[in-house]
């Protein structure tokens, strides 16, 4: 991950673990498609608890999914 800093602001790049993530899931030759998010939109911290089946379900796919030497991709 590459991290920068612009005045106040923090940019997070992650080009280079969404490559491996998509190399490991055989989906290089995926057809993309557009966000449901709508243009301008920003996203806020979220204030409310966490849902514990959503907390569950990260845990599973990140036990289940790792790179071709067994390092975690999640």
């Amino acid at each position: 991950m590459r991290i920068t800093h612009k005045g106040r602001a923090i940019h997070l790049d992650q080009c280079v673990y969404l490559q491996k993530v998509v190399e490991h899931c055989g989906m290089l030759n995926a057809k993309s498609a557009s966000t449901p998010l709508p243009a301008g939109y920003y996203a806020t911290k979220n204030t409310e608890p966490v849902d514990a089946d959503l907390r569950l379900e990260k845990s599973v796919l990140g036990g289940c999914c790792s790179g071709p030497k067994g390092q975690k991709l999640w």
